[in-house]
């Protein structure tokens, strides 16, 4: 079993490694990721519309790695978390795969049955592991796709109509937060995280997409795999404000 494990391990390691440029190349380490850069005088801001998508934990920077059922699948909803949070732009890579981790050991915590948990924390750290030896690519698509430059005068009002867009959109029952929410989101960090929270908040924001090697009979709403983003004490993403 130890030799399967192994061997499995191993696969994976070089199927990830090929995908990014061959062997013992595997991009640059999360913390040298390049974000979205503007010119001086201009501010790194989200484009509209907003758009959050996910394929899940079967799907590692387009490899697919896992055939599980995806309604069982330990962590689903910290792998849509973290694809989401690729998506934000002024993310970093690092901050995005702190979530993904952090919200794996919140939920597996929340399991009693000592066997269940360690099969949830084998699945789950396996993800952490994969993303974690992700290269760049992925991350500054994403940022890329998402994010503009905008003059830092007009950043603010930009930034204060995205978190309108956001709850117009995806909160509509919450929508006289946004005003006094959106006049805070003044630099690309403000709103970055105020985003964060927001997903979490109103996990559907995101859209699910299966992974185009699964079958049919595993798509799934989105909410039903994020129901219990409730239940991570050790990752603060939010609170009543929002």
């Amino acid at each position: 079993m130890a030799k399967l494990c192994l061997g499995l391990l191993l696969s994976i390691f070089l199927d990830v490694s090929f995908a990014q440029g061959g062997p013992g190349d595997f991009g640059a380490l999360p913390e040298n990721c390049k974000p979205h850069i503007c010119e001086d005088g201009y501010q790194a801001v989200p484009k509209l519309p907003l758009n959050f998508t996910s394929s899940g934990c079967n799907s590692i920077g387009g490899i697919s790695i896992f055939k599980l059922e995806a309604r069982h699948e330990p962590g689903l909803a910290c792998c849509h978390m973290r694809a989401a949070c690729y998506q934000t732009c002024g993310a970093s890579k690092s901050q995005c795969d702190d979530i993904l981790k952090k919200c794996n050991d919140s939920i597996c915590d929340t399991i009693e049955n000592e066997e269940l948990k360690q099969k949830c924390t084998t699945s789950t750290s396996m993800h952490t592991m994969l993303a974690g030896m992700m290269g760049c690519g992925p991350y500054e698509h994403q940022q890329h796709e998402n994010c503009g430059c905008m003059e830092k005068s007009r950043a603010p009002n930009w930034n204060k109509k995205v978190i309108y867009e956001f709850y117009a959109k995806y909160a509509r029952e919450h929508l006289h937060k946004a005003d006094n929410l959106g006049s805070k989101a003044k630099t690309t960090s403000d709103v970055t995280n105020m985003l964060l929270k927001l997903i979490q908040k109103y996990p559907n924001s995101i859209q699910y997409i299966a992974d185009p090697g699964q079958d049919s009979s595993e798509k799934i709403k989105i909410t039903e795999s994020m129901d219990n983003m409730e239940n991570m004490e050790n990752y603060d993403f939010g609170n009543d404000e929002f």
